[in-house]
C-alpha cells in the first residue's frame, strides 16, 4: 500500500487535467481545466480540502520513547529528504488508529501500542490535500527496520527542530512544542 507522502503526483500537460474526450475520438482539440495553485511545496493548512484536489487520508504515529520522538526521512518520490512522522493511509473501513498500527507494522517493523490521538492536520500540497490523523504512541514490541524510510532519528523533545520537518508534520511539530512548554 504505498504511503500517501511518496505517491507521484504527476499532472497532465504542465499541471492540468485532460477534460472531455480525447482529440482522437472526436477529432477536437483537447481543453485543459488546470488545477488551483497552493503556493510552493510548503502550501498551506486549511480549514477545509479544495473540490478539485485529491484528499489523502492518512494515519501519523508520534512515536515516543522517554524524552525522544521518532523522525523517518522519506527517501524517494517528490519529497525525498523532508522528515515526517512514519504512516500512511487509510484503507476502506479502517479507523485512523488501526491503519497508524498497521503502517508501521509494514514501514518499520514494530508494534506500537498506547495510542491516543493527538491532532488532526489538514494541509493543502500543491498536488494534494492531506487530512493527517497523528497519534501519540510507543514501541511495545519489535526493532525498528527501514524499508519506507531512508533515514530514522530519535529527536529530544526540546529540540524537534533538528531535522527539516515537511511542512504537514511541522504543523504537528509545533502543537507538540506548545503542548510540552
Amino acid at each position: 500500500m504505498p504511503n500517501p507522502h511518496t505517491e507521484d503526483h504527476k499532472p497532465t500537460h504542465s499541471g492540468a487535467q485532460p477534460r472531455g474526450r480525447s482529440p482522437r475520438a472526436t477529432g477536437r482539440v483537447r481543453i485543459f481545466h488546470r488545477k488551483p495553485v497552493w503556493g510552493s511545496l510548503g502550501g498551506s493548512v486549511s480549514k477545509g480540502a479544495s473540490l478539485t484536489m485529491k484528499t489523502l487520508h492518512v494515519a501519523a504515529a508520534i512515536i515516543v520513547d522517554g524524552n525522544r520522538i521518532l523522525a523517518a526521512q522519506r527517501g524517494y518520490g517528490p519529497l525525498a529528504g523532508g522528515w515526517e512522522f512514519p504512516g500512511g493511509k487509510l484503507e476502506p473501513g479502517e479507523t485512523g488508529w488501526e491503519a497508524c498500527v498497521r503502517e508501521i507494522d509494514e514501514e518499520l517493523e514494530v508494534t506500537v501500542g498506547d495510542g491516543s490521538h493527538f491532532v488532526t492536520v489538514e494541509y493543502d500540497y500543491p498536488d494534494f490535500h492531506l487530512s493527517m490523523e497523528c497519534f501519540t504512541c510507543r514501541i511495545v514490541d519489535g526493532t525498528l527496520h527501514l524499508h519506507a524510510h531512508s533515514h530514522l532519528r530519535w529527536v529530544q523533545k526540546d529540540n524537534l527542530r533538528a531535522v527539516h520537518w515537511l511542512p504537514a508534520d511541522l504543523e504537528v511539530v509545533e502543537k507538540l512544542e506548545e503542548t510540552l512548554a
